[in-house]
């Protein structure tokens, strides 16, 4: 990839996964899955939040493929696909202290 500067589509891109994490608890459900794969259920209950918020953020990420779903079983659980994710969340770490 070039330099935002230059690429158009680049930045496009760059402009859509920054809106799709622009949401706190979208934030730290990525943060979560960065750790490790999780279902709705499992998440809700890390956030403290309800399952249903849970599912609509989950959806919007997995939208922009940041994150995957799959299904083994019973409930479907959430992975991060994007692995630029990673570094990205250490980052929003660094500039939150």
């Amino acid at each position: 990839m070039g330099s935002l500067r230059d690429d158009a589509a680049g930045a496009e891109r760059a402009a859509a996964v920054v809106g799709a994490l622009a949401h706190p608890d979208r934030v730290r459900l990525v943060a979560l899955l960065c750790e490790q794969d999780a279902t709705a259920t499992e998440l809700a209950g890390r956030l403290g939040r309800p399952r249903t918020a849970v599912t609509r953020h989950l959806r919007v990420l997995v939208t922009q493929g940041l994150l995957a779903r799959s299904k083994v079983g019973g409930e479907p659980r959430y992975r991060v696909v994007e692995p630029v994710l990673h570094g990205l969340v250490a980052c929003m770490e660094d500039c939150s202290r």
